[in-house]
């Protein structure tokens, strides 16, 4: 249970970074965060080396399904092993929906406890497949 000054604080941190969803694990005893989706001006997908790749993938489907585009982030080789799972399931719930997403990947500088640590970072943009009448 918080505290009133611990859901403060929390409210505060939502107001301040937007919209932010987590996913927790159930195993442990303490919540342990999955994965983070962040909304400011574009998602960015936060993938750790214990995402799930089916969830990570549910993300990065919802977020080109309703953006035309995902930024995926990975630090880690654990970490961007997942996140490239996840972008083959992600490529196949989309094919289903007549959705052809192509992916590039780059490197990204991101400060983690005054630390600079490089992410990689995989820019996921959506084209629509030609439809049957098309190619014919």
């Amino acid at each position: 249970m918080l505290h009133n000054t611990n859901k403060k604080k929390l409210v505060k941190k939502i107001i301040l970074t937007s919209r932010i969803f987590r996913i927790h694990s159930k195993a442990k005893r303490k919540a342990k965060t999955i994965f983070t989706v962040e909304e400011a001006t574009m998602n960015m997908i936060k993938v750790s080396a214990t995402s799930r790749t089916s969830a990570v993938a549910g993300a990065i489907a919802g977020t080109v399904r309703e953006h035309h585009r995902a930024e995926v982030q990975a630090i880690g080789a654990g970490a961007v092993n997942q996140a490239v799972k996840a972008l083959a399931l992600a490529t196949g719930y989309l094919r289903l929906d007549g959705i052809n997403v192509s992916c590039v990947p780059e490197f990204a500088d991101v400060t983690i406890e005054d630390k600079v640590r490089t992410a990689i970072k995989l820019v996921i943009e959506a084209d629509q497949l030609p439809s049957i009448s098309e190619t014919s």
